[in-house]
């Protein structure tokens, strides 16, 4: 007798979020100078996170944590790697680009990919940059946009501009079947964190 196996059925398809990526190119004619532009962003980024310890309630990584983020380089820094990184006070090594891209992160809670060479084999061209800025709905691009541009606008140019929209779908634990709020046990109300103190140039930065 021939057995027959019932055919499973196909899981659930994952929801899609839209997640708006801005890509730019630059080039940088003073490295020396715009160098110094990022390394000052950087240290504003940092000083906004040392010693925080709450990080899981940054809306941003929150959000970030939700959704299956786009292809990243491997050693690129992420959103969730610069926070925890500027948080503990400890400097990774990277390059001018990535060190960009830690500074946007950090201001403006906003994923960041930056790659190219400040070095150029052409003695007649310049450094290029390449941006990509990814903002969900409730992220801050505009603030990662004018990072952007008064960082480069100090030693070169914007040259390129584009925005597409992407559907990123929902991380795996999203799916997971709620459970009955019976079964989930109670814990008490965490206390109301105190607000971070900011400079005012910077008050609002990233919420």
């Amino acid at each position: 007798m021939t057995r027959t196996h019932p055919i499973a059925p196909d899981p659930p398809a994952r929801s899609l979020v839209s997640c708006e990526r801005v890509q730019l190119r630059a080039v940088i004619d003073d490295v020396t100078r715009w160098q110094s532009r990022v390394e000052r962003v950087l240290a504003c980024g940092r000083r906004r996170w040392l010693g925080r310890t709450e990080l899981d309630a940054c809306p941003a990584l929150r959000r970030w944590n939700r959704i299956t983020p786009p292809h990243w380089p491997t050693g690129h820094p992420t959103l969730r790697s610069a926070v925890a990184a500027a948080a503990a006070g400890v400097r990774t090594p990277g390059t001018g680009p990535t060190d960009f891209a830690t500074a946007i992160m950090l201001l403006s809670g906003c994923p960041a990919l930056i790659t190219g060479s400040l070095r150029t084999r052409a003695a007649d061209r310049p450094p290029m940059l390449t941006i990509s800025l990814f903002a969900l709905p409730a992220d801050d691009l505009v603030l990662a946009q004018d990072l952007v541009g008064v960082t480069i606008d100090t030693a070169g140019g914007v040259t390129y501009r584009s925005t597409t929209t992407l559907a990123l779908p929902r991380s795996a634990i999203d799916d997971r079947p709620r459970r009955d709020a019976r079964e989930i046990p109670l814990v008490r109300e965490p206390e109301v964190l105190e607000p971070l103190w900011v400079p005012a140039s910077l008050d609002g930065i990233g919420q």
